[in-house]
Formats: C-alpha cells, structure tokens, sequence
C-alpha cells in the first residue's frame, strides 16, 4: 500500500529529477505531439520522465514512439470507472515519488493539485493549452482548473492573459510556445503527384487545413468559405486533414453545396505535416484553440496562414508578414482574405517563406526543451532551496 505523502528530503542529492507526466490520452493531438517533442530532446543525464495515461485506449498513437524513446508508459485503461481510475493514479504517484508532477490538459489540473499535495510531490505543474473562455465551462470549473498548482504553463500569451484574469499570481503563470522540428525538405516533394490524389490540377490553388473533426475547428466555416469563391469563379479546392465525430455532418455539408469535388476530407494521417506543402494556403478557421499546432506545420511548409484570432494565433502570425488573421466565424473576412491571395501568387510565395522563417526561429524544439528544463530547476528550487541535482 502506498504511503500517506513522503517528507521532502533536503538533502543534496546527485541524481535525475523525475517528472511524472499525467495525460488523458496519447492519441494524435497537439499537446500529445508536444509531449513527444519534449522528451526526444530532453538531458536524460538531467531528468527521468515517466508518463501515466490515465485514460488509454487503441487509439493511442504515441505510446510506442514514446517507449521507443526508452521512456516507460505506464497505461491506465479507459474502460475503467472513474473512482477506480482516481486511486490507481493516486497509488502510481505514490509509487513513483516524483519530483515533479506536470499534468498537460486543463481539466486534469483540479486532480493534480489534490493528489500532488496528499502524495507530498514537491512541485505541482499544470497546463493551460485550450482557449479558455471558449470551452463552454462556467466561470467556477475555470478557476478551479488554476489553482491548487505552483505554476501553469501556457502555450500563448492570450493564455496567460487569461490565467491572470483568473486571479493566478503573475509569478506562477509561464508562457512556453509549442514547438514545431523540420523533418522533411519540402522542395523534394512531387507536388504534382500529391495534388492529383486531391483532383487538383496546376491551375487550381488548394487551401489546407489540419485538425480533428470536431465543433471547435469550425469546418463548416470553411466549407462555406470554399463555395462563396467557387461561386465566384476562383480556382479553389480545399483538403483538410483529420477525423472525428463530425464526419457526417461535415460530409453531408459538403455534397449540398456541390462541392464534391473540391474539397477532400483526407483522414487521420501522420503525414499530414508533410502532405500540405503541396497546398498553397494554409487556413485555420477554429472559435477555439491554444496555440494551434497546425499553423506551426502549415508555416513549416512554407504556406502562408490565414488564421481566425483565436488562442495563440498573433503569437504565429505576424500580420501582413507571415499571413492574415481574421475575426472569428466571420465568413466575409476570410473569404475576402483568401481573395486578396489568389490574385497574387508572388505575394503568397513570400508570406510564406518568411512564415518558414519566423516559425524555426522563434518556435523550435530546442527552444522549447531549454525552457521547460530551465522552468522545472527553478520551480525546484524555489520549493526546496538545500537540494540539487545534476
């Protein structure tokens, strides 16, 4: 049986820092990606990370990358009753005795505090990567979510705009973009080929999207976005990657604006990132993210964005420069946008060279690595000032 909290030894010691990684799942979302991303680049010599899933299922699509890293997985599975599935994460923290426990979705914030402080882990690190006023929850489940914790981490600075709104002390909010690594040359690609399993020829100009089939993505946005160009004679198609719940409705959507032809709904697939260099825009046109992860792949490939602002989106996009933001679910903006792109293909080349340019300077996974690393010495250091590790 586990032991009811631990005392935190101060004593020097010379060894890794264990951070125990909660997640709900490792399916193929952003923040899973993100996690991945973070221990392919950490000083193993440094840190000792463990991840425990507390809600696993066959859908899980990190779960070997991670292990092949040689960092253990430890799977709770998702059939279990939730009482059950609370005490066995709370046996396992007991078990494990991190030195920091780091939850990476919001609503696991609230359980992390709790079993954190019962199980005596000295630091307690939260995450913010949702829109947080777009997540239909009232204000009391908000602030709930943010307390309880030494620090939460945002991937945006409309994150931490929002944590602070909350009343989170400045001191315990920290702002960590996500990151984006370059794995592909794009200019290698035979685009042509790609672009003729999308039914789209050299005259055509292909939007991209990628994102899971769900409301806060905003598909059909798009899609009446691609009808009122088509209806205007532009050349444009569209292909979005991703699955999800609102297949039907989105498909159904579709053929009744006979758009059949000219926009494909691709899938899940793991190649995506690498697929959409052979698109010439790439949209986003959610009412609710982060930090999207798929403005960072779509800039890694050398498109230009056009971005609803949401989330982190003018962390991204510098406008005028690396693309366009538009309000949220305004049909009208982005569809003059898009316009103003397809009547300028050298204009299109250039924003998206400089996006290129922007996302590996400023969003790499180095960059990334070095922060978190840098922010779980300092927290364990504030929390326990007579202990050191290599």
């Amino acid at each position: 049986m586990p032991q009811w909290g631990r005392a935190i030894d101060s004593a020097q010691v010379e060894r890794p820092m264990r951070v125990l990684h909660l997640v709900t799942g490792l399916a193929q979302g952003g923040a899973e990606r993100q996690l991945y991303l973070l221990l392919e680049g950490l000083d193993r010599e440094r840190f000792e990370p463990v991840v425990l899933v507390r809600h696993a299922t066959s859908r899980d699509f990190w779960t070997d990358p991670i292990r092949e890293l040689g960092f253990p997985v430890i799977e709770l599975p998702g059939a279990w009753p939730a009482i059950r599935r609370f005490w066995r994460v709370w046996r396992e923290v007991c078990r494990l005795r991190p030195d920091i426990l780091q939850g990476w979705t919001l609503w696991t914030n609230p359980q992390m505090a709790v079993l954190g402080r019962l199980a005596g882990v000295p630091v307690r690190l939260g995450s913010l990567r949702c829109n947080l006023y777009r997540m239909g929850r009232g204000a009391l489940e908000r602030w709930i979510t943010s307390r309880g914790l030494d620090c939460i981490v945002a991937n945006s600075t409309k994150g931490r705009r929002d944590l602070l709104g909350l009343g989170v002390p400045e001191e315990r909010v920290e702002v960590i973009y996500n990151a984006v690594r370059r794995e592909f040359e794009f200019d290698t690609m035979d685009r042509l080929t790609v672009r003729r399993q999308w039914n789209a020829g050299p005259q055509d100009v292909v939007l991209a999207a990628i994102g899971n089939l769900t409301p806060p993505k905003n598909y059909p946005l798009l899609i009446a976005a691609v009808h009122a160009l088509r209806k205007r004679e532009w050349p444009v198609k569209a292909v979005v990657f991703g699955e999800g719940p609102l297949r039907p409705e989105l498909e159904a959507q579709i053929r009744s604006a006979g758009l059949q032809q000219h926009i494909s709904l691709r899938g899940q697939d793991p190649k995506a990132r690498i697929w959409v260099g052979a698109a010439d825009i790439f949209v986003l046109t959610s009412w609710g993210e982060g930090m999207a992860n798929a403005l960072l792949e779509g800039a890694l490939a050398g498109l230009p964005l056009v971005t609803t602002a949401v989330g982190g989106a003018d962390d991204i996009v510098i406008e005028g420069e690396t693309g366009h933001v538009v309000p949220v679910n305004d049909r009208d903006a982005l569809v003059r946008t898009v316009e103003r792109l397809l009547a300028n293909p050298e204009r299109r080349v250039a924003l998206g060279r400089r996006a290129r340019d922007h996302v590996l300077a400023e969003f790499s996974q180095a960059r990334m690595v070095g922060c978190f690393q840098a922010l779980y010495e300092r927290l364990w250091v504030r929390k326990n000032s007579g202990a050191r590790f290599r």
